[in-house]
């Protein structure tokens, strides 16, 4: 699941399946298929757990062999998905750029509720582009729902950069494994932290966009937006996170079953 970007971005898609997974890209919001009604998210998630299980349920795939992948607003999504939701059960999570502060069920997937609030939270650089990350700081007072991250029982990979200007992606994972370890399954988390690398961890050979336009449906206005990351050390990030995707993926959803898998091929 791609972020608050939101259309239908199947790249990282079809990269995976390139290497022989199963894959769903899932659009879920600012895309002509979507209706509205389901950019406004039910405490329950209903669309993305009937996404889920479809998967599951397909006659090519290995029942009970599914993993998810968000990035940004889809972190926080596939996290709620696994621990919140009744009857979804992932075989793994991973989840990059992301928090686990709960905006889904705050009922709307904007953060701004104004835009006064928005443009009093918000930080600037000099020549005007904006810095989201302080909207939610400190994330020890975030006063809305978090994840209950506690619930979680798969593994889950947490990948972040320190030099993300837009999430406070390397806070919350280090929250997340205070919660977990208190909840005695921090032994599933794989933490992985990238130094001066920004929010948009793609694919290995991806372009670093340190600066983006940024289209806000809320606002109805397009902005400049600071992702963060210094290139060379930001691209390695890319190349060597994909590298433990696959093998995090390879690990949870073939080794660990193969005669589950032979019996479908």
């Amino acid at each position: 699941m791609w972020g608050g970007g939101g259309g239908l971005v199947e790249h990282r898609a079809a990269l995976l399946a390139s290497r022989g997974f199963a894959v769903l890209a899932l659009a879920y919001i600012g895309h002509k298929d979507v209706p509205q009604s389901k950019e406004v998210f039910d405490p329950k998630l209903s669309y993305f757990k009937e996404a889920f299980d479809a998967l599951n349920n397909h006659p090519k795939v290995a029942k009970g062999r599914v993993a998810i992948l968000g990035l940004s607003l889809g972190f926080t999504i596939a996290f709620t998905m696994a621990s919140e939701v009744t009857n979804i059960q992932p075989k793994c999570l991973i989840g990059i750029s992301g928090t686990h502060l709960n905006f889904v069920q705050c009922g709307n997937i904007d953060v701004i509720e104004d835009e006064d609030d928005f443009i009093r939270k918000i930080k600037f650089t000099e020549d005007g582009v904006m810095i989201w990350k302080h909207i939610t700081f400190p994330i020890t007072n975030y006063s809305k729902p978090i994840v209950q991250v506690d619930k979680i029982r798969c593994p889950l990979m947490i990948i972040c950069g320190e030099d993300d200007q837009n999430c406070l992606a390397a806070e919350s994972a280090d929250e997340i494994k205070k919660l977990m370890k208190a909840a005695g399954n921090d032994h599933l988390l794989t933490t992985i932290l990238y130094p001066q690398t920004g929010h948009l961890i793609e694919p290995p050979y991806s372009p670093h966009f340190r600066i983006t336009k940024f289209k806000m449906r809320s606002l109805n206005k397009t902005v400049r937006v600071l992702w963060g990351g210094t290139t060379k050390p930001h691209a390695d990030a890319q190349e060597d996170s994909w590298n433990k995707i696959l093998a995090f993926l390879e690990k949870h959803l073939i080794q660990e079953h193969p005669a589950v898998i032979q019996s479908n091929l």
